[in-house]
């Protein structure tokens, strides 16, 4: 930063203001003048589609509200992906999809992504998607080698995996406890969901569904010892459909967990910097300085007792981000981990929670999504999954105390959210996420999670 922002190359001042906002160094007088080189110098028709993406996370993560820079870089955007023809190439398509999609999320999540950006994003996104379709040689597909995709390969517990909703060119999947979501990324620690839906989906079989670079079509994850629903996307122009819905803060993911201690009615939101480390989910993420955005909704549903006297409570969560370990993390942030964590609570703890609960409290029970523009089934889908009977009986070894009152469980379930500042800063911790609830077109199921 101390050689001034003009005697910088484009590639040179990118890559430290990113560092910057990694390290939550915020140097005024250097963002100042990258704010003037954007707004007022040549420097923005020099930037590439990632550069861009790289820059808003930079602004955002450092939590400095600039609407004006957060329009010109979508302005920008919006001509990049405007001009001329895309490329043939399989690897540099992908690249150009997931620097456009870095942009949307930064200004998403400075609750400043604007309807022209979004709408013209979506539809390169579509054109890609379609371009990786029809040409199997732009693909670069890695096949699993977990073992064969028959349906003879899948074991007899895959009758605990089911399909929940499945809509033209998406799935929701009900992924049980010990089987793992397995998009290409780490070793192979449970039952293979990947099999399971390649084995469903054997008469019409989708070359997306074999593709690491694209997690085999799975849009999130969940940790193998958690339940819940899985968003699984058939065909590229789904996939990029539904990574932009994702990023753009349009796709509901909701979970119910069971914490220690009471958790405060007031408190809503959790707001940190989460860094995770290169070898995954081997060792546990922490909260710092250092490290990504994330930002975690709760809702006490109930205050529960077990008979030891244990002090528990009931609580829906919202993640607005998806860093690994993003629920657990937060909730012991604040005091109250979930039950049955060996990784983010202390020994004795998670000795005394095995004794009654099977396995760390956590289960995804609703997913929201748009269907496919291009479908009769364009409106947004809703997909519930009731608490497993696992969680369900070690619940029921602790007594209610007290419930929520009905009129926040209201506000909850119609996604109503309190209008927040539009940034978070260390001094003024909030971002803006606001969503209200969409018309719902249908429902996989009519069971909703256990209301005692």
């Amino acid at each position: 930063a101390a050689l001034g922002v003009p005697n910088m190359q484009p590639d040179e001042l990118i890559t430290l203001a990113w560092c910057m906002g990694f390290v939550s160094l915020s140097e005024s007088s250097f963002l100042e003048e990258v704010l003037t080189a954007v707004l007022d110098g040549p420097l923005l028709g020099q930037l590439s589609v990632s550069d861009l993406g790289r820059l808003a996370w930079s602004f955002v993560n450092l939590g400095r509200d600039e609407p004006k820079l957060f329009d010109v870089l979508q302005q920008e955007l919006v001509s990049k992906v405007a001009v001329g023809r895309l490329s043939e190439d399989a690897k540099i398509l992908v690249e150009f999809a997931s620097g456009v999609l870095g942009t949307v999320w930064a200004c998403s999540f400075a609750g400043q992504l604007k309807e022209f950006a979004r709408s013209a994003v979506s539809q390169v996104l579509q054109t890609i998607g379609r371009a990786l379709a029809i040409d199997a040689t732009l693909v670069p597909i890695v096949i699993n080698n977990a073992g064969d995709s028959s349906r003879s390969a899948v074991k007899s517990s895959s009758l605990d995996a089911r399909i929940m909703l499945e809509l033209a060119d998406r799935l929701v999947v009900y992924k049980p406890p010990g089987w793992q979501t397995d998009d290409g990324k780490g070793k192979l620690e449970g039952e293979s969901l990947s099999c399971f839906v390649r084995a469903t989906m054997v008469d019409h079989r989708s070359r997306i569904l074999d593709d690491l670079c694209h997690g085999r079509g799975f849009l999130h994850r969940l940790d193998v010892p958690s339940s819940g629903l899985i968003l699984v996307a058939t065909s590229y122009e789904a996939f990029y459909d539904l990574r932009m819905q994702l990023e753009a803060g349009e796709l509901i993911r909701d979970y119910i967990t069971l914490c220690h201690g009471w958790l405060s009615g007031q408190r809503h939101d959790v707001r940190t910097k989460i860094h995770s480390w290169s070898d995954g989910k081997n060792s546990p993420s922490f909260v710092g300085r250092f490290g990504r955005a994330s930002r975690t909704r709760l809702q006490v549903l109930a205050l529960r007792c077990l008979a030891s006297s244990r002090a528990l409570c009931v609580i829906f969560a919202r993640i607005v981000t998806g860093r690994m370990h993003q629920i657990r993390l937060h909730t012991a942030h604040v005091g109250h981990p979930t039950v049955c964590d060996g990784k983010y609570t202390g020994q004795s703890t998670y000795g005394d929670d095995v004794a009654w609960c099977p396995r760390n409290f956590m289960h995804r029970y609703r997913l929201i999504f748009r269907g496919s523009a291009n479908q009769k089934q364009s409106g947004f889908s809703e997909a519930l999954e009731a608490l497993p009977s696992d969680l369900a009986d070690a619940l029921k070894k602790s007594s209610i105390v007290r419930k929520t009152s009905p009129k926040a469980l209201q506000r909850w379930n119609r996604f109503k959210i309190p209008d927040l500042p539009k940034i978070w800063s260390c001094s003024s911790p909030a971002f803006s996420r606001g969503c209200t609830r969409p018309p719902l077109a249908r429902r996989s199921t009519q069971h909703s999670c256990s209301r005692s």
